[in-house]
C-alpha cells in the first residue's frame, strides 16, 4: 500500500488502508481513535491532512475515518469518463459506503468540508447513516 510518508506523520497510530471501490478501483482511509464511528470527509482542493489537528481531538471520543475521495490524495485516480459518471457525487458516496462497510461500520455519522464533500448528502439516511 503506498500512503505518502507526509500523512503517516500527520496521523501518528492511525493505520492506513487501501479500500476496494464497488467499480474496482480504491480509497485511502486512515483509521484511529475509538468509540462511534465518524468519517470525515475533505474539501476540494484539500486531502484529508486536513483534519490533522483536530484528528487527535476526536479520536478520544471516535474511531476516525478519514478518506482521500477519488481522485485526491492517495487514492484511485481513474480516467474521466464522458458522462462525468466517474466522479460524480453519487459514485463517491457509493465509494465511502464501501469504505465504511470493509471496515466494518454499518453506521456512522460524517463531519464534511465544502462543497466537494457535499458527497455526504448523496448517502442514503438509512439504514447506513
Amino acid at each position: 500500500m503506498t500512503t505518502s510518508p507526509m500523512t503517516t506523520s500527520l496521523f501518528p497510530g492511525f493505520t492506513p488502508h487501501r479500500v476496494p471501490t464497488p467499480d474496482g478501483h480504491h480509497i485511502h482511509t486512515l483509521v484511529g481513535g475509538t468509540g462511534p464511528a465518524l468519517l470525515l470527509l475533505h474539501g476540494h482542493p484539500q486531502t484529508s491532512a486536513i483534519w490533522h489537528k483536530l484528528a487527535p481531538v476526536l479520536a478520544q471520543h471516535f474511531t476516525l475515518v478519514l478518506a482521500d475521495l477519488r481522485g485526491y490524495g492517495d487514492s484511485a485516480k481513474p480516467a474521466g469518463d464522458a458522462e462525468h459518471l466517474l466522479y460524480s457525487k453519487r459514485t463517491m458516496a457509493a465509494d465511502m459506503l464501501a469504505v465504511m462497510a470493509h471496515l466494518g461500520h454499518p453506521r456512522f455519522a460524517v463531519l464534511a468540508h465544502d462543497p466537494v464533500s457535499y458527497t455526504h448528502l448523496t448517502l442514503p439516511t438509512t439504514p447506513y447513516v
